[in-house]
């Protein structure tokens, strides 16, 4: 959560990627999209 990438995202949707398993959930996410 100290990247420049996770401070572009809006405090709620950080909340989600942690409840998804943190920032490889994101990624995860990303790559699936």
């Amino acid at each position: 959560a100290h990247t420049t990438r996770a401070s572009s995202v809006p405090a709620p949707a950080l909340e989600a990627v942690r409840a998804e398993g943190g920032f490889l959930g994101w990624v995860d996410r990303m790559l699936s999209n």
